[in-house]
């Protein structure tokens, strides 16, 4: 008498789950690149008149903003691709791509404070992007079956 039993091979789930979080990160990293080299220069800080910081110090203010913002926006993103991914059942995958995507704008509304939208635009573009374009449909592999057999 044989049976057959279904699983999905742990170390292949780790795997996808992890290339899913640094694809994510790595975009999230670009957007944020890209919006160093776009953005506004900030004003300097310690100064009385309404000079603009240099290239460089603009760039290191953009990249400390860019790790709150992975705090901020990247963590929250990630748990809700990863709880989707994972509750995912029978959906189309394009069905699903619309949905990540619609569900990815959520934690981006705190730029929405920000002055300039450029910001928000370019942030919005890396979510939607990654949604559509990178996240692994379906997150998990499909199911190996395995021949379980007793022997008279």
């Amino acid at each position: 008498m044989t049976a057959i039993a279904e699983y999905r091979e742990p170390g292949k789930c780790i795997r996808r789950i992890m290339r899913c979080v640094i694809s994510y990160v790595l975009v999230f990293a670009l957007g944020w690149l890209l919006i160093a080299l776009t953005g506004p220069r900030p004003l300097k800080s310690l100064s009385s008149s309404f000079e603009h910081s240099s290239f460089g110090d603009s760039l290191l203010y953009y990249a400390g903003a860019g790790l709150t913002m992975l705090v901020m926006i990247g963590l929250p993103s990630i748990v809700i691709i990863l709880i989707a991914g994972l509750l995912r059942k029978k959906m189309g995958s394009k069905e699903f791509r619309a949905l990540v995507a619609g569900l990815l704008l959520l934690p981006v509304w705190p730029l929405l404070l920000v002055g300039t939208h450029l910001i928000l635009y370019i942030q919005i573009g890396v979510q939607v992007v990654f949604a559509v374009a990178l996240m692994p449909v379906p997150l998990l592999p499909p199911p190996v079956a395995v021949n379980i057999g007793r022997r008279p």
